[in-house]
Formats: C-alpha cells, structure tokens, sequence
C-alpha cells in the first residue's frame, strides 16, 4: 500500500501524515526513514515476498528527494510499493506536474497541501539541522533565514520546539507516555545520539536566558541567537 503526502505547506503536510500513520498503523511496526539514513537496495527488501512470521511494517519515506540516490530507487518501485503487504508513507514538499502524475498513478492515497502564501525559506529545516548537530548547515540555514526575512523571534521558537521535542523523546519510552506523535517521536529518539549528557538541557536553558534577556533590552535577539547557534 502506498501513501502520498506533499505539498509546500510542509507542516501541514507533515501533520496530515502523523495523524494518518497514528489512526492506521495499529499494531505494526513503525519504521522511519530519512534521506540520510537511507540505504540502496532498502526497498527492494522491504517489498520482497512476505515477512518470515508474518511480521507488518509501517515505513515512513521522509522527504527522500533530498537524496538523488534514495529518491531514484523510490520512483523505480512505485508499483512495487502499491502492491506490497506493508505500507509505506510518502511525505514530500512540493512536486512538479511530471512527478504529481507519476505518484498519483500509483497511490492508494494521494494528499497536496498548499499554503497560500509560500516562504522563500522552510524555518523547520533549521530544527532538523540542530537535531543532526550540523553546526555549519545550521549556521547557513540561520544565515539564509535571516535574509528572508524570518523573525529570530520565529526561528527561537522553532529551536526550542526541537529542544522540547528532543527532550521529551530523552524521557519517555513510548511516544503516548510524552504526548508526542510516534513519527516525531521515532526521528528525535533517533537524534538524541548527538547529543551527550546533559547537553540539551544547557542548551535548553541558555537559549530561554538569551529570548528572556532580549526582551529586557540588554542585547539584539538576533546577533545573540546567531552566537548561540555557533556554540551548538
């Protein structure tokens, strides 16, 4: 079974497929893949023949067009996917017509969300920057955001919806337990391997000191945040 969720209302999309995954997945297995975990040759694993016991899996494709190598083997076995006892979850961002025809052909379910006024700049791939702890695309991307006129009032507010998220995954052995979903859940959980002890909870609390101090007027939110993002 194959579902499709894209569009340039990226969190919108990406809502629509947690809450699909939540209502469908039930008692299968949930596995989460993303661009930079993707290995040639995943889906033709996945799609051979049937599980030895019998097993059902639940796999999230998430936004593989970021990687050219993940995504050719993806558009390669679109029917494959359809036809498969497991089923897979395509969340993607905006497609060209060429694309949309390819997927719709084949989807069980094909979903488009569309905001209707589209920013140069996508403000959570900074949240997903500072989950991989890439110090260098997190700098180019605050760099890019600034001059898209994002506010660092926004962009503090995304870091610190990544920090929260990431710590709620730190103490909660299921996603119900930290009412979180379990796609968000899973890629934090995944994440928190970058990050040593006690090293989230700093950033944590430097990062609320620095928003509360800005507000006071002792210094620039935006040049304190860019420091702060150069110490991540």
């Amino acid at each position: 079974m194959l579902n499709v969720f894209f569009g340039n209302d990226t969190v919108k999309v990406r809502q629509k497929a947690f809450d699909y995954v939540d209502k469908e997945k039930g008692e299968t297995t949930l596995v989460l893949i993303d661009a930079d975990s993707y290995e040639e040759g995943i889906l033709s694993t996945a799609t051979e023949g049937n599980s030895l016991f019998g097993e059902k899996y639940f796999y999230v494709l998430d936004n593989w067009s970021a990687n050219s190598l993940a995504y050719e083997e993806l558009t390669k076995h679109l029917d494959r996917l359809k036809e498969a006892e497991h089923n897979f979850v395509v969340v993607e961002g905006t497609m060209l017509a060429p694309e949309k025809k390819k997927f719709e052909k084949h989807a069980d379910k094909f979903e488009e969300y569309k905001s209707e006024a589209v920013k140069s700049f996508n403000s959570f791939s900074l949240a997903d920057a500072f989950a991989k702890r890439d110090r260098k695309l997190l700098w180019l991307l605050w760099s890019e955001a600034q001059l898209s006129g994002n506010s660092p009032e926004e962009l503090a507010g995304i870091l610190w919806w990544q920090i929260k998220t990431l710590r709620l995954a730190q103490i909660g052995s299921t996603a119900e337990s930290v009412g979180l979903k379990d796609f968000p859940y899973t890629k934090a959980k995944r994440a928190l391997s970058n990050f040593k002890e006690g090293e989230l909870e700093r950033l944590s609390r430097d990062l609320l000191t620095l928003v509360h101090e800005s507000r006071l007027g002792k210094f620039e939110l935006s040049l304190a945040l860019e420091r702060w993002i150069l110490k991540v």
